[in-house]
C-alpha cells in the first residue's frame, strides 16, 4: 500500500465522513460485545476444565474471534497500521489453525495414543480428502504412523510461518521503496496463499479421520470456525480489494481506493467474528462440550498426577504431551 495516499491518524479522525463515523463507532459497539462473550467462555474455561494443557490452548481459541476483531479495529483507527494489523490477524489465525490440530494430538494422548487408536480402528491417513478428493481421488493413503503423524503437524506449522517470514519480506521491501506492483509482492503473495491452503488442507486430513470420535467434544464446530475465519480473512479481502480497485469506490478524498477497501473489510471482519464467538459460546460450554466435563477432566488430571509423582516431578511441571495420560481415560 502506499503511504502517501493513506492519512495519519489525526488526520483521518480529524474529518470523518459521517457512514465512516458511523462505522467506526459500530465496530466499536461490536468488539465491546465481543470482548463480553469471550470473557464469558474464558469464565466457563477456567471454572470447568481442570486440564491445565488442555484448558491453554481452549483458550487461545476461544480467544481468537475477539483478537482478531482487535486487529481489525486498530487497523481502522490508524489506517496506515492496516496493512500490519491484517497481517497479525491472519497470522493468528492460521496459528489458531495449528492449535486446533495440537490439541486434537492432547485428546488422544499425544502421537503415540493417536497412532494406536487410528491403528485399532482402522483409519488411515487418506490424502483423498476435501478439497483434493474431487479431482485426485488417486492420491495415496499412509499409515498413521508416529512419524506420520508428527509430519502432518509440522505441514500446519509451516503456514503461520510463512506468513511471518512473508510479512517481514513485505516490509522491507516497502521501506526499500519497492512499488506496489512489482512482481516481487505477486510472488510473495503466491508463496503465502499456497502455505496456507496447505495447513488448511492437512486439517481437512485430521478432521476427516477423527470427526466421529470429536463430535462429543465439539472440536468439530472449533475447526470450522477457525478454518472459516482464515477462509473469510483471505477470500473476503480479496474480493473487498478487487471490487473497490475496478468501480473506484470509497472516499477517495480522504484515502486511497486500497485503504477504503481495507477500512470496509474490516468492518465486515468485526462482524464475522462476533458471528463465530456465538456460535461458540453456543456450542463449546458445559453441557455441550465433553471438554468441560468435570469427571473426564478429573481423570486427565489424577493420571497426569501420577505419572508425575512416578518421576519425581512436582505437580505443577510441564511434561511430554506423548506421555501425560493414556487413552483409555477419555
Amino acid at each position: 500500500m502506499n503511504l502517501t495516499f493513506v492519512p495519519l491518524a489525526a488526520h483521518f479522525w480529524g474529518g470523518l465522513p459521517p457512514l465512516i463515523l458511523s462505522l467506526q463507532i459500530s465496530s466499536y459497539v461490536l468488539l465491546f460485545i465481543l470482548f463480553c462473550v469471550t470473557l464469558k467462555m474464558m469464565r466457563d474455561a477456567n471454572l470447568y476444565v481442570e486440564d491445565d494443557m488442555l484448558r491453554r490452548d481452549l483458550c487461545v481459541l476461544l480467544a481468537t474471534p475477539f483478537i482478531v476483531a482487535t486487529t481489525c479495529v486498530i487497523g481502522n483507527a490508524f489506517p496506515r497500521c492496516g496493512e500490519l494489523m491484517y497481517a497479525v490477524g491472519l497470522t493468528y489465525l492460521m496459528g489458531a489453525l495449528f492449535r486446533v490440530v495440537d490439541l486434537v494430538y492432547k485428546l488422544f494422548g499425544g502421537r503415540q495414543s493417536f497412532s494406536r487408536w487410528l491403528t485399532a480402528n482402522g483409519k488411515r491417513i487418506s490424502f483423498a480428502t476435501t478439497p483434493m478428493c474431487c479431482c485426485c481421488k488417486c492420491l495415496p493413503e499412509a499409515e498413521p504412523t508416529p512419524k506420520n503423524l508428527q509430519r502432518l503437524l509440522w505441514f500446519v506449522w509451516q503456514s503461520p510461518t510463512c506468513r511471518v517470514l512473508v510479512q517481514l519480506a513485505v516490509i522491507i521491501l516497502v521501506l526499500e521503496g519497492v512499488p506496489d506492483g512489482s512482481t516481487v509482492f505477486r510472488i510473495l503473495d503466491g508463496v503465502a496463499s499456497i502455505s496456507a491452503l496447505i495447513g488448511v488442507y492437512i486439517t481437512h486430513i485430521m478432521l476427516n479421520m477423527t470427526q466421529d470420535y470429536l463430535e462429543k467434544f465439539n472440536m468439530v464446530i472449533l475447526f470450522k470456525c477457525v478454518d472459516f475465519g482464515q477462509l473469510f480473512f483471505t477470500l473476503l479481502k480479496l474480493i473487498c480489494d478487487s471490487v473497490f480497485k475496478h468501480w473506484n469506490l470509497g472516499y477517495t478524498e480522504l484515502m486511497s481506493v486500497e485503504a477504503n477497501s481495507l477500512f470496509f473489510f474490516n468492518v465486515f471482519a468485526v462482524a464475522i467474528c462476533l458471528i463465530l464467538a456465538t456460535v461458540q459460546a453456543l456450542r463449546i460450554r458445559p453441557g455441550k462440550c465433553a471438554l468441560y466435563d468435570t469427571k473426564i477432566a478429573g481423570r486427565h488430571v489424577s493420571i497426569r498426577r501420577k505419572w508425575r509423582k512416578e518421576f519425581g516431578l512436582p505437580d505443577g511441571a510441564e511434561s511430554d504431551p506423548d506421555e501425560t495420560f493414556e487413552l483409555t481415560a477419555l
